[in-house]
Order: structure tokens, then sequence, then C-alpha cells
């Protein structure tokens, strides 16, 4: 990102979940390398972890092209490239996003593209809250 003068705005409320560390950095560390991937230089990604009611949210937002809405039904599905790909622009596997959807899942959660017209792509996961420390 650094190299492509990408800037990160980072907003971290504190938050208490009870997860498979690895997994949800696997599943955070996906997110944002599609958001380096797909965003122009200068551009801009944020990552917001907050609380949302009952659950916790991850909201991470690039500056790119955003993601069609014939593609957002089956993005997380597994060997899934959209146009992009495959017209070359950028390359992947088609598994990232489904990785994340099952150890998302796996955690009681939900992961899902959020329609949002004044950004390029908005992926939200949220988490069930843990319980707090006593």
């Amino acid at each position: 990102a650094r190299a492509r003068g990408i800037r990160v705005d980072l907003r971290l409320d504190p938050v208490v979940l009870q997860a498979d560390e690895d997994k949800l950095h696997a599943v955070v560390a996906n997110l944002v390398s599609n958001a380096v991937k797909y965003s122009p230089d200068g551009g801009i990604i944020s990552l917001a972890l907050h609380p949302d009611g009952d659950k916790v949210a991850l909201d991470v937002k690039d500056s790119g092209p955003g993601i069609p809405p014939e593609d957002r039904e089956r993005i997380f599905d597994w060997f899934y490239q959209g146009e992009h790909v495959h017209r070359g622009r950028v390359s992947g596997s088609g598994l990232g996003l489904a990785i994340a959807r099952e150890f998302v899942v796996a955690h009681g959660g939900r992961i899902e593209v959020v329609d949002d017209l004044d950004v390029g792509a908005h992926f939200r996961v949220t988490l069930p809250h843990a319980a707090a420390p006593s």
C-alpha cells in the first residue's frame, strides 16, 4: 500500500470477541489484500471495527472500481472470479473470499458486500460479541 501511495484509515473501537486468532487474521488479511489490489495508486482504504448492536462489525472499504451488482451474489462462491480478473487487470484464484466466508460463518458471523455508492468495494463482517471478561 505504501509503495503505491495508498492511505489506510483505521478506526478501531474497543470490542470483545472470542475467535480463533489465526482465522480472524486470515479474514482481515484477505479483505485488506483485496482492497489494496483493487484500489488505484493514491487511493484510500478504511477499516473500522465497532460495536453493532449485539454484534461486532468490521467494515473494509476501498476506493477501487467496486463490485458490479451481477457479481455480488456469487463473489463468495468457491473459485468465482469477476470480470475484472478475466480481463487481466488483477490476478486471483477465486478462493480468498470463499475461505473468509467459511471462517466467518464458523464463528457464528456473516460477511457481506454492502451496497455503498460512495466508495469502491465495501465489505462488512459481523461477529457475535463475546462475554466481557470478569
